[in-house]
């Protein structure tokens, strides 16, 4: 007997993976790319193009972090296209999939910045450090 006690310990269980902005999937060109997670260890979701770890929040509560407020498996019959769709993708595409990643992972900490103030006035405040630090960004 293998270490394994069925053979199918080889296949990836994907979830599609609704982020906490409400975002599931990132259109590049005319691709519609959905955002998809495998469970690496359990409770440790990882992202699969950017490889990057994303905490459970199906709670909805307010983190400052980007989270996944839902994660449905994928289909096995959906599995394959999934993964043509996912290991088809180019370089330059996988980089503005990256790109836009990391772009929503700020503007949710910003936004839970923002958000997190006491007053009007320390919300103005707050508004005018993230659009300075947005400017200097860029």
């Amino acid at each position: 007997m293998g270490l394994f006690k069925n053979n199918k310990k080889t296949e990836i269980d994907y979830f599609y993976l609704t982020l906490n902005n409400g975002v599931s999937s990132i259109k590049i060109g005319e691709k519609e790319i959905p955002i998809l997670g495998i469970l690496v260890t359990p409770g440790a979701m990882h992202e699969v193009v950017t490889g990057k770890r994303i905490d459970n929040n199906v709670e909805k509560t307010p983190t400052g972090t980007m989270t996944y407020i839902s994660a449905v498996p994928v289909p096995k019959k959906e599995a394959k296209g999934v993964e043509e769709i996912i290991f088809g993708m180019t370089i330059p595409e996988k980089e503005e999939f990256e790109k836009i990643m990391k772009k929503m992972k700020q503007d949710i900490e910003d936004q839970h910045f923002v958000n997190s103030s006491y007053g009007l006035g320390e919300m103005m405040m707050r508004r005018l450090m993230v659009k300075a630090k947005r400017e200097k960004e860029e």
